[in-house]
């Protein structure tokens, strides 16, 4: 099935695979993943599966966004997504003179609430945060609860 940003996705895709081989970081580019704005990489850690993360294309602002939530490593996620800010900030980013901007995200994995955020000025990363988010203050929204300490933190 043909997508109408699927050239564009793929071909920003496999040159940020590339990227990602060049900091030692073995992915492979899954072409059977392609959706209207997004594709997935699947990341291996020596012989191991670590999970796929997905490339998506927003169409309205003309730039790239990366989730990990099909990794199942979290450290590795953080490296892969440090990889693709620089990979961004090289390429054009689109981030670029918008002044502060700040992205959050908060995930939840074997009982555990996480959070991070990474703020930029100008699209010059200055900060990056994350941490646990006490059990006492999930409250049961697990992921949610990442997102708005991350927030609060930011």
């Amino acid at each position: 099935m043909d997508y109408k940003y699927g050239d564009k996705i793929i071909t920003f895709a496999t040159c940020f695979e590339e990227e990602l081989i060049k900091k030692g970081i073995n992915g492979e580019l899954l072409p059977d993943t392609l959706r209207e704005y997004s594709v997935k990489i699947l990341i291996t850690k020596g012989i191991d599966t670590a999970g796929k993360i997905i490339i998506y294309y927003k169409s309205r602002k003309d730039s790239f966004s990366i989730r990990g939530h099909e990794l199942n490593n979290e450290f590795l996620f953080r490296k892969i997504e440090n990889i693709f800010f620089e990979y961004l900030s090289l390429t054009g980013s689109p981030y670029k003179n918008k002044g502060i901007e700040i992205d959050v995200d908060g995930s939840y994995r074997d009982g555990i609430t996480g959070y991070g955020a990474v703020i930029r000025k100008d699209g010059e990363v200055i900060k990056e945060l994350s941490g646990i988010v006490p059990v006492d203050e999930v409250y049961g929204s697990y992921q949610i609860a990442g997102e708005i300490e991350a927030v609060k933190k930011a």
